[in-house]
């Protein structure tokens, strides 16, 4: 969309018994120099794209927030507010948080860490 707004297309297909899905988000990034901070803030735009064999996220917003500490050192925060398509078991629930979420944010850093 411009330098700063992105729309991005996911398709999920996870392991069973959670079912195949989709989600189209609007992604935007804003800067604040003065506090050395990126937050990157996606949206569910669900009607931007027509709906197909799949079930699609009517909320899938996700915000990223990245905070210069020092030098060496940069904070990241992840926020979501979701509504999964397809309900889980509370036991694969219970096992994915929170080391999945968590997973993601080290992926994050070790990419990072290779730039």
């Amino acid at each position: 969309v411009s330098n700063n707004e992105w729309i991005i297309y996911y398709y999920y297909s996870p392991p069973w018994p959670i079912a195949d899905s989709d989600c189209v988000s609007r992604i935007t990034m804003t800067e604040d120099s003065t506090s050395d901070k990126i937050v990157f803030t996606s949206f569910s735009e669900s009607q931007l794209l027509e709906l197909k064999d799949v079930t699609r996220s009517e909320l899938n917003d996700i915000t990223f927030t990245f905070t210069k500490i020092n030098e060496n050192e940069t904070e990241i925060l992840k926020e979501a507010i979701l509504i999964p398509e397809t309900p889980a078991p509370a036991w694969m629930m219970s096992a994915w948080f929170p080391e999945g979420p968590a997973g993601t944010l080290t992926r994050f850093k070790e990419l990072a860490e290779r730039l």
